[in-house]
């Protein structure tokens, strides 16, 4: 439901044509370490479409394992990567679902089962298009790590909901939040808000030449919608 009332809340509606056309903001930036498709998939009900590939074209996801680079705009990376598989060499990608609005009904399990035995069966053809950001991507460049920066490096208002900064998260923190170099404020939103600063300041670190303003930082513990800061 978070997800259904963020698209209602900032989706632009344009009626000025014959047909109704739903505009993404273009100031949003995500970087989720999540790899699930919950923007796809409440998406995909706005839009009328429900073919994975091309919400996320939409939507201008960018995954780790993709080719996908940032474009200006609305732009959603996953640092962790998605819930799926690659081919190698020609094979194509192993969606888990063709439909991803489909209800979860028997025929939703066993097309899941069935996706599972294929990928697990088949390992030498196939690769998983998840781990964790700190693990390497081979020689492909730009990394991930460098996609999430271009695309936020001139973020000035920064919303965390829901991330603790684990440690062993804290290189890629610092490499994407120290790039911010026009960052005034930081909320925070989960029930555990100010200790979640606290962290985030061990990782945001400060400027040692003084030159650049410490951000402001703002704590939300309420958790039924996800912040749209004042700026917004």
């Amino acid at each position: 439901m978070r997800y259904d009332t963020f698209y209602a809340s900032t989706l632009e509606v344009n009626r000025s044509s014959e047909e109704i056309q739903l505009n993404l903001p273009e100031n949003i930036r995500i970087i989720s370490w999540n790899y699930d498709y919950q923007f796809e998939r409440v998406f995909s009900d706005y839009f009328g479409r429900h073919h994975l590939k091309e919400i996320q074209s939409i939507l201008n996801v960018v995954s780790k394992y993709s080719e996908t680079k940032p474009k200006p705009g609305f732009t959603i990376v996953k640092l962790n990567g998605t819930t799926t598989f690659s081919g190698k060499g020609k094979l194509d990608d192993l969606e888990p679902l063709s439909n991803i609005a489909v209800q979860l009904n028997l025929d939703t399990v066993s097309a899941l089962t069935n996706y599972y035995a294929l990928a697990w069966e088949s390992h030498q053809n196939y690769y998983p298009n998840l781990s964790f950001a700190w693990e390497g991507e081979g020689t492909r460049e730009p990394s991930i790590v460098t996609k999430a920066i271009d695309c936020s490096k001139d973020t000035d208002v920064l919303v965390v909901i829901g991330y603790s900064f684990p440690f062993f998260n804290r290189e890629v923190d610092r490499k994407i939040i120290g790039a911010m170099k026009n960052l005034r404020k930081v909320y925070f939103q989960s029930p555990d808000a100010e200790n979640i600063k606290t962290r985030f300041q061990a990782v945001r670190g400060k400027d040692p030449d003084g030159k650049i303003p410490y951000p402001e930082l703002v704590a939300f513990t309420y958790v039924g919608s996800f912040l749209l800061p004042d700026e917004l």
